[in-house]
């Protein structure tokens, strides 16, 4: 289970800032960027990866392995977890079914995950995973199920 915050910032003069109140918008993180500057890139690319770990793991993911330009995404190892029971799940299977192209899951001792081809940044993952909840919030899923 991740640790997942919104972090806050206290500055001096008592103007509290928010630093990264929603990990699917980059412009949010970042609201002092005139009194200290712009973030360097290793500190853009650990929010980054915070955004990531934060949209994968609300979509069921556990694990995320980005090599080669391919993508392995480690859903819930608990089978008997109630994600393979929600709609959210389902959501995820039926985006599958429509990119069989580029993606397909797979279980492997166990083990069930999801691997894309063609994904080579962690934008790009956050990307992905932001249009897998799309797709689930507008509720499509439920014309697939039919």
């Amino acid at each position: 289970s991740l640790d997942l915050r919104v972090f806050h910032c206290r500055f001096p003069f008592g103007d509290d800032q928010i630093l990264f109140s929603n990990p699917n918008r980059r412009s949010s993180r970042y609201s002092s960027s005139d009194r200290f500057g712009p973030l360097p890139p290793p500190a853009m690319a650990l929010l980054d990866l915070v955004r990531l770990r934060w949209i994968a793991s609300s979509t069921g993911i556990e694990k995320i392995i980005l090599k080669n330009g391919n993508l392995i995404a480690n859903f819930v190892t608990d089978h008997e977890s109630d994600f393979y029971k929600s709609r959210l799940f389902v959501s995820v299977m039926n985006f599958v079914n429509r990119k069989l192209n580029t993606m397909n899951v797979k279980q492997n001792n166990n083990k069930l995950s999801l691997t894309v081809k063609g994904t080579s940044s962690v934008n790009a993952v956050i990307s992905l995973f932001n249009d897998i909840q799309a797709f689930h919030h507008t509720g499509n899923e439920k014309t697939e199920a039919r």
